[in-house]
Formats: C-alpha cells, sequence, structure tokens
C-alpha cells in the first residue's frame, strides 16, 4: 500500500482496485479534503476498526 493518509486515498491507491492511478485520484482526495472541511467528519466514517476493514468499507461504499 502507498503511504499516506488512508482516509484521503482514492481507492485506485489502496492496491484492491482494478483501475490505475491517474490525476483524477488527485481530484478525489480534494474532494475528501473539502467535504471535511464543509461537513466537519469524513465521507465514509472514521478509520477506527482499522485500516483494511475502512479500506474495504470505501471501495465497497
Amino acid at each position: 500500500m502507498a503511504g499516506g493518509t488512508v482516509a484521503y486515498m482514492s481507492p485506485e491507491h489502496t492496491s484492491r482496485s482494478a483501475h490505475q492511478v491517474s490525476h483524477v485520484s488527485d481530484l478525489y482526495s480534494l474532494g475528501i479534503v473539502l467535504y471535511e472541511l464543509l461537513t466537519g467528519r469524513l465521507p465514509y466514517g472514521s478509520i477506527e476498526g482499522g485500516h483494511a476493514e475502512w479500506v474495504h468499507h470505501h471501495i465497497a461504499s
């Protein structure tokens, strides 16, 4: 898995997606940041259950 904060990674960065990482992944991460700035929370909840569980929930949602 690539380095970084899991909550802001696109599904492509988790290596559990068949899609290739591109500039669109950066826009996805920016969208997560803007969502958190506007609402005060992450769009897919907290990562308290562990990184692998959060990544699975994120991709499945």
